[in-house]
């Protein structure tokens, strides 16, 4: 729980064989005892990202992708929704969008995923962050896919959110250089 070490358990990913690192990325997997229970994903997933031969650890890989999809589809808000539930979409959804795009990139379905995160509205400004984060992966992996584009020229266009539009623009202006 003691994030001064987040780092040296990544590093020690990046080290170890890839079967120990498959041991202790499960166990942080089954961890749910932590103050915010989505910490521990994260960690797992940025330790498995560490991991330099992940294709002898693909049954872990895709059970922690479908976890941490798990949080955002099982995501909803209305009035009465605690304050954690709005800390985490602030903080940890966007976090989460960003470590999917980068470590899972390969993953035919992740596209899918990050154009439906890109898309979300839930009719609040909590879920920008994750917004942002989706569009930014699209901008980095999959700018010359033609869906990509007409998302973001619509997002651009038509968002509700003045401060998406713009920043999309200026993603667009510096990913597609």
């Amino acid at each position: 729980q003691d994030e001064t070490w987040h780092e040296v358990l990544r590093l020690i990913c990046g080290m170890i064989d890839e079967k120990i690192a498959g041991i202790l990325i499960s166990y942080l997997m089954s961890e749910e005892t932590w103050e915010y229970k989505y910490i521990h994903l994260f960690l797992a997933a940025e330790c498995l990202h560490e991991v330099k031969n992940r294709s002898t650890l693909t049954e872990i890989s895709t059970a922690l992708l479908g976890d941490m999809k798990s949080l955002v589809d099982g995501l909803s808000f209305s009035e009465e929704a605690s304050l954690d539930v709005y800390d985490f979409a602030q903080i940890g959804v966007a976090q989460e969008a960003r470590l999917i795009s980068q470590i899972w990139k390969d993953d035919p379905d992740t596209l899918f995923w990050l154009k439906a995160c890109a898309e979300l509205d839930y009719g609040s400004e909590y879920m920008i962050g994750v917004r942002l984060e989706a569009i930014q992966g699209l901008i980095r992996d999959w700018k010359d896919n033609p869906d990509t584009l007409l998302l973001l020229e619509t997002c651009a266009q038509y968002d509700a959110s003045v401060w998406l539009r713009q920043t999309v623009v200026k993603e667009i202006a510096k990913g597609l250089r």
